[in-house]
């Protein structure tokens, strides 16, 4: 994701960008976030829940603007010290 528009977390609190979720599923790693919802499906994770963890790998993504298996536990963190 080089060279895009990388959106802050707080886009993300504020705007609530619902659409914006799905297309960059569909645009970005698709392959690695799909393995990331078989996994959580794996590990129990359902409905609400697993759509949660979903959006939150996709928002993490789009703000470091790296890969998902590049994310770090310092990823999240940030994240949750921005709500």
């Amino acid at each position: 994701m080089s060279g895009g528009i990388r959106p802050g977390y707080a886009f993300f609190v504020n705007y609530r960008p619902t659409l914006i979720y799905d297309l960059a599923r569909q645009a970005v790693e698709t392959e690695a976030i799909d393995r990331c919802e078989k996994e959580g499906q794996r590990l129990g994770f359902s409905g609400n829940r697993l759509n949660d963890a979903i959006k939150t790998i996709v928002r993490l993504v789009l703000h470091t603007g790296g890969r998902v298996d590049d994310l770090q536990e310092s990823d999240f963190l940030e994240m949750r010290g921005r709500r």
